[in-house]
C-alpha cells in the first residue's frame, strides 16, 4: 500500500496599490496641495502665538511658480488674467514718460512682473529706491514675491510693519525695506543699521514683544499689491488653489498616456516557453528583439523567432496583455479637466483656449465672455493696482528724470479721471461717450486707469452683443445700431438684407 501523493498547495499574492489623497493638506502626504501649502512657519518665534516677526507665506510660492510650466490650462488662465488687466497698460501715457527712465526695462515690464506674482501668488511687490534723505525716487524694480516677508514689529501695534527681502546673490543677504512712506520712521525705530527696536518705542504695555529688522535697513520702500483674503490681514491669497487636485489628476493622465506610448504602459505580449530547453544565447536574442519594440516610434513592429526542438517537447504560449483599441479617450478626459481648472480660475472657457462645441461657441460667446471676465475679475485687479499706485507714486512724490529736473505724477493720472467723461454735446449739453486719442469709444470704470479688453465698444453696443442671437462675424451688422425688431431694420450692407 503506497501513500497518496500530497495535494498541491495553492498560492496567491496581492499587488500593493499605494494611493495618495489629492485633497490632503498635510505636509508629506504626497499630494500637490500639501506641497503648495508646505511652508515653514516663520512666525513661531514664541509660545504665546503672537503674530510678531516675519510672517510665513500662505503658499509655497516657488512651487506655485513651477506649475506654470507643468499645466497648459493653468498657465494660460494666469496669463489671461495678467495680460488682460495690468498688461493692457495705463490710459495716460505720461505715466510711462515719467517712470520708464527709473526702470531697467521700462515701467510696463515692472508692472507685468508684479502682475504675474499677483495672479500667481495672490500678491505682488515693487521696490522704490530713494535717495539718502528720501526726497527723490531714483529707481523702481519688481521684487520676487518668494523672497519677501511681512514683519510685524511690535506685539501691540498691528500697523507698524516692514519687509524682509532676501537677495538672490550668493550670500543670500537679507535686508529690511520699509513700507511705503515709512523709511525715515523705520530708521528712527531701529537705527540706521537695524537691529532691535528701541525700548521706548515698543508700546505702553510692559513686556511687549518686538521683532528685529532681520537685516540692514536700505533706502527702499515697498509697494504691496494684495489680493484681498480673509485668511491673513497682511498677505494675499491666490484665487486658483481649488484647481490643485484637477492639475494633479491632469498630470497623472498625461503621465499615463506618455508611459503608454513610450513603453506601452503594460507589456504588449507575454511569451511563455514551456518544456524543452533553450540556451542562454537564444533567450538573449528573444529578449533583445522585444526591447526593440520599446520607445517612441517602435510600436506595432513585426518580428520572427525560430526555436529549435520538437513541437511535442516545447510549448509556446503568447498572452496579449495590452488592450489595443480599448483605451479611454484622452481628449474627453483632458477637456473635462481643463474646464475644471478654468472654473477654479474664474476664466471663461474661450479665454482659456477651450473650444466649445456647436452653437454654444458660435453665438457671440467670445465678446460676451470678455464682458463677463472684465466685470468679474479684470476690473477688480485693475482697480486694486490703480488705487494703490495713485496713493503711492501718484501722491506727488518727486521722480528723478534724465533731464535732471524732478517730475511728479498725480492720483488722477493713475485713476484715469480725465477719461471718465466724453466731450459735451453742443446741442444737449450732456457728456458724450468717452473716447481715446483715436476717437474710438472706451469702456470706463470708476477708479480704473487701465485700458480694458472692452475698449472700442459703447455700453449700447455691449448690450446688443450680449443679447443678439446672430453671430456678429460675417453678419455685416454694427452693434451700435442696436437690436433688430424685424427684417426691415437690416441695412443694405447686411448680407441678410432682403427688403427693398
Amino acid at each position: 500500500m503506497t501513500d497518496a501523493s500530497p495535494a498541491p498547495e495553492s498560492s496567491a499574492f496581492r499587488i500593493e496599490r499605494p494611493s495618495i489623497d489629492i485633497f490632503s493638506q498635510v505636509a508629506g502626504s504626497g499630494s500637490l496641495l500639501s506641497l503648495l501649502k508646505a511652508v515653514r512657519d516663520e512666525s513661531a518665534q514664541s509660545n504665546t502665538g503672537t503674530p510678531v516677526g516675519a510672517r510665513a507665506h500662505l503658499i509655497d510660492k516657488t512651487a506655485a511658480r513651477t506649475w506654470r510650466d507643468l499645466n497648459a490650462t493653468h498657465s494660460i488662465c494666469l496669463d489671461a488674467k495678467r495680460a488682460s488687466s495690468v498688461g493692457m497698460g495705463h490710459r495716460d501715457m505720461a505715466i510711462y514718460d515719467a517712470l520708464d527712465p527709473l526702470c531697467r526695462f521700462g515701467w510696463q515690464d515692472v508692472l507685468d512682473s508684479a502682475g504675474d506674482d499677483f495672479v500667481d501668488h495672490g500678491e505682488g511687490f515693487i521696490e522704490v529706491v530713494w535717495d539718502e534723505k528720501r526726497t527723490e525716487i531714483r529707481g523702481i524694480h519688481q521684487l520676487d514675491g518668494a523672497d519677501v516677508h511681512v514683519v510685524v514689529e511690535v506685539e501691540n501695534d498691528s500697523e507698524t510693519i516692514h519687509y524682509q527681502v532676501t537677495s538672490g546673490t550668493a550670500t543670500r543677504e537679507t535686508v529690511a525695506m520699509a513700507a511705503w512712506g515709512d523709511l525715515l520712521a523705520l530708521k528712527a525705530r531701529y537705527g540706521d543699521k537695524g537691529g532691535m527696536v528701541r525700548n521706548d518705542l515698543i508700546g505702553t504695555r510692559a513686556g511687549a514683544i518686538s521683532a528685529p529688522t532681520g537685516g540692514r535697513i536700505v533706502n527702499s520702500e515697498v509697494i504691496h499689491f494684495r489680493m484681498a483674503s480673509s485668511r491673513d490681514p497682511y498677505m494675499g491669497y491666490p484665487d486658483w488653489v481649488a484647481a490643485t487636485p484637477a492639475v494633479e489628476l491632469f498630470q497623472c493622465l498625461l503621465r499615463h498616456q506618455f508611459d503608454f506610448h513610450f513603453n506601452r504602459g503594460v507589456p504588449e505580449l507575454l511569451l511563455t516557453v514551456i518544456g524543452g530547453s533553450m540556451n542562454s544565447k537564444d533567450w538573449e536574442k528573444i529578449e533583445a528583439m522585444f526591447k526593440q519594440h520599446q520607445g517612441l516610434g517602435n510600436s506595432h513592429k513585426s518580428m520572427a523567432i525560430r526555436i529549435p526542438g520538437s513541437p511535442a517537447d516545447v510549448q509556446i504560449q503568447v498572452d496579449k496583455l495590452a488592450m489595443e483599441g480599448k483605451t479611454e479617450d484622452f481628449s474627453d478626459k483632458a477637456g473635462g479637466l481643463a474646464m475644471l481648472i478654468a472654473t477654479a480660475h474664474g476664466v471663461p472657457p474661450l479665454l482659456a483656449n477651450i473650444l466649445l462645441p456647436g452653437k454654444i461657441g458660435a453665438a457671440n460667446e467670445g465678446p460676451n465672455a470678455l464682458l463677463l471676465f472684465q466685470k468679474r475679475k479684470l476690473g477688480q485687479i485693475q482697480r486694486t493696482f490703480s488705487r494703490t499706485l495713485a496713493n503711492t507714486l501718484g501722491s506727488g512724490v518727486k521722480l528723478a528724470s534724465p533731464e535732471g529736473k524732478s517730475v511728479t505724477l498725480t492720483k488722477e493720472q493713475f485713476l484715469g479721471t480725465k477719461f471718465s467723461k466724453g466731450e459735451k454735446d453742443p446741442m444737449t449739453g450732456m457728456a458724450g461717450t468717452p473716447k481715446d486719442e483715436t476717437g474710438a469709444p472706451i469702456y470706463v470704470e470708476p477708479g480704473n486707469g487701465f485700458k480694458t479688453v472692452l475698449d472700442g465698444m459703447t455700453l449700447g453696443a455691449q448690450d446688443t452683443m450680449a443679447r443678439m442671437k446672430e453671430p456678429i462675424a460675417g453678419s455685416g451688422r454694427n452693434p451700435e445700431d442696436g437690436l433688430l425688431d424685424g427684417a426691415s431694420d437690416r441695412k443694405k450692407g447686411d448680407p441678410k438684407f432682403t427688403r427693398s
